[in-house]
């Protein structure tokens, strides 16, 4: 049987993946996120190679047709996921890929931990503001001075594991 064209595959993110990764990373934001060099020893704080390092830390991308579309970095809590880096490749977004890696962050909420799923973004990131409301995520509030320039405040999304479809309706 051969594989779809244009299937979402979403699977743990392996070294090898870094080289896409941080393109997509460098590509997707202001403040992007360093690899971190091993050679130093330990990697710098805030690197992906030291998040990843953690114990409840978990890294995911998704592929289309072989390449790497997005990925997410995510830590596992006794009541909550907070999803820590969150990026889909420019030339496919807005094909749904986002959308996976969410529902996939949700099936793990029902599966092995508490009841909510968290995210931050920057006060002036609009279109990560309407994805995640259009994902069935409310905005609760307000990090001041949070986000990586001096001045800039960080908005806090979340969701619950299963919200009622009349709450996800009202929140459209």
């Amino acid at each position: 049987m051969s594989e779809k064209r244009n299937a979402i595959y979403i699977r743990w993110m392996i070294r090898r993946d870094m080289p896409e990764i941080m393109d997509i990373e460098d590509d997707s934001f202001e403040f992007p996120w360093r690899l971190g060099d091993e050679k130093e020893g330990r990697p710098p704080k805030g690197s992906f190679l030291a998040i990843l390092s953690e114990r409840n830390a978990i890294g995911m991308v998704a592929e289309i047709d072989g390449r790497i579309a997005g990925y997410m970095v995510y830590v596992l809590g006794e009541s909550r996921i907070e999803l820590l880096n969150f990026a889909v490749r420019r030339d496919v977004r807005r094909r749904g890929i986002g959308r996976a890696m969410i529902d996939k962050l949700r099936a793990t909420l029902s599966r092995r931990c508490g009841k909510w799923l968290v995210v931050f973004t920057d006060e002036n990131n609009l279109p990560a503001q309407l994805f995640f409301r259009a994902v069935g995520m409310r905005a609760t509030g307000i990090e001041i001075g949070s986000w990586p320039k001096e001045g800039r405040n960080a908005i806090r999304f979340v969701c619950r594991s299963r919200e009622p479809a009349a709450v996800k309706e009202a929140l459209s």
